[in-house]
């Protein structure tokens, strides 16, 4: 398909991609990887990020930055603690620096 995904995602869509078991396992994922890093102190990047980021409702990040389209939907990210919303597709440099993130994570 190539048309523009901008058209596709001119209007936030407030609906979860995946169904609840899979936003369980990708949460369980999350969880036991996030475990191994010192809790309060570390940060992730949610690229291609909406309003649900499926991390652990319990994350103790210390930075949660996410990237997506449409930014209604990511200024209601409850997670995050900061976004830009981006078209990837045609400027795929992400707007941070190297070695900002201790995890970063694509999902849906």
């Amino acid at each position: 398909d190539e048309n523009d995904d901008g058209k596709f995602y001119d209007s936030p869509r407030f609906v979860a991609h995946i169904d609840d078991g899979a936003i369980g396992a990708i949460r369980d994922f999350y969880a036991a990887h996030f475990a191994k890093a010192p809790q309060g102190e570390y940060s992730a990047l949610d690229i291609c990020s909406s309003w649900i980021s499926h991390y652990p409702q319990d994350l103790k990040a210390k930075r949660v930055a996410i990237t997506g389209m449409v930014e209604k939907e990511l200024a209601e990210n409850k997670q995050a603690t900061e976004y830009v919303a981006k078209n990837l597709n045609t400027d795929p440099k992400l707007p941070y620096g190297d070695n900002e993130f201790d995890f970063v994570t694509n999902v849906v």
